[in-house]
């Protein structure tokens, strides 16, 4: 018997997207469904640093997700160019650590996953990024960075060469599922039905009428700052007292995040610009300077254990889950998305795997 072949992903995020990408290059056929636009919202909101901030922070799965991704990205970024000429501005920046009491444990982590590492006292701070106020700082170089947006265009705009059929302004009011198997996704044009459901809606997940609920799956909201910078002028990703600066190839200068327990209220608001030009004052003054050219902020989605959810719904043959990698999402989403067409591809419908394979 043939095996069944056509996957309907509901959710046009990064998670979403890379989960279609791999499920084509598996040799599926892939319907995707966006409420909204593609590669918006959260995906459009984070930063894009391939690495987690403070990863020791996170648990092992997320760690071993991320460095997966930073393996695959210089890859897929290639062919991404390649298909569709859009540079995802993949960068090896670096990163700054300036937090005084996470330098020891940015040693012991980098030791521990082979990573070079120095320490720069006030006088290299100073020549590395001048005007510094730090006086010290752990400094990173494997860390990498990809200007999000841009890799979502490529995403969509590659997937679409590939015979995928992406439909925006598409929500999925309902999923059609039981002990019986996936049947399909009633959506805002209409009943699809597919062999495989995905579900990558981010924070929305536990919304889908007909989904099982996820317990503990929340959104977070996140705001940043964008300011108008040089080109060159911070040559490094500075991370301090749970903040970051990230220069962009053009000089622009991302500047995040707030943390915010808002229920789905994703509008910016004045105190949260207040927490990040104080941020970006603390990062490193002369950001004080530059002239803010926007203020935006995006859901993210939180697992209650710090654990994403990626793999087989337990009791419902068929259907699938990708969501809760909070402030990782892109950095953990070729990871995620290999795994969970691993998952497909095994059809076993077991309990949530709540981490990522190696």
């Amino acid at each position: 018997m043939a095996r069944p072949d056509h996957i309907l992903i509901a959710g046009g995020g990064l998670i979403g997207l890379m989960t279609a990408w791999y499920a084509r290059q598996a040799g599926y056929a892939v319907t995707l469904f966006e409420a909204d636009r593609v590669a918006r919202g959260a995906s459009w909101a984070g930063g894009g640093v391939l690495w987690p901030i403070y990863p020791w922070r996170y648990p092992e799965s997320v760690q071993a997700a991320a460095a997966a991704g930073a393996r695959l990205y210089p890859a897929l970024c290639r062919d991404l160019h390649a298909a569709t000429g859009i540079d995802c501005e993949l960068r090896r920046t670096g990163v700054v650590i300036l937090d005084a009491g996470e330098q020891q444990t940015a040693r012991e982590w980098a030791a521990r996953a082979g990573h070079a590492w120095s320490a720069w006292a006030s006088g290299e701070l100073g020549r590395r990024l001048p005007g510094s106020q730090h006086r010290q700082g752990i400094w990173l170089p494997c860390v990498a960075q990809v200007r999000n947006p841009r890799l979502g265009r490529a995403l969509a705009a590659a997937l679409q060469l590939a015979g995928v059929s992406i439909r925006e302004q598409c929500a999925v009011t309902r999923l059609h599922a039981g002990a019986e198997g996936f049947q399909g996704f009633e959506t805002a044009q209409g009943w699809f039905r597919g062999d495989f459901g995905v579900v990558a809606t981010g924070a929305w997940t536990d919304e889908i009428p007909g989904m099982p609920a996820l317990a503990g799956i929340r959104p977070v909201k996140g705001q940043m700052l964008l300011l108008r910078g040089r080109p060159g002028a911070l040559p490094h990703i500075l991370v301090h007292d749970g903040c970051y600066a990230i220069p962009r190839a053009d000089g622009r200068i991302l500047i995040g995040s707030t943390v915010e327990e808002s229920g789905f209220d994703a509008r910016p608001t004045a105190a949260g610009r207040q927490v990040l030009e104080a941020a970006a004052a603390a990062l490193h003054a002369p950001l004080v300077d530059l002239p803010i050219e926007a203020h935006w902020a995006g859901l993210r989605p939180a697992a209650s254990d710090g654990e994403p959810v990626v793999g087989p719904v337990a009791g419902w043959p068929g259907v699938f889950v990708n969501t809760g990698h909070f402030r990782n999402g892109v950095a953990c989403a070729p990871a995620a998305g290999q795994a969970l067409v691993r998952a497909i591809d095994e059809t076993a419908c077991q309990p949530w795997s709540t981490s990522i394979p190696r």
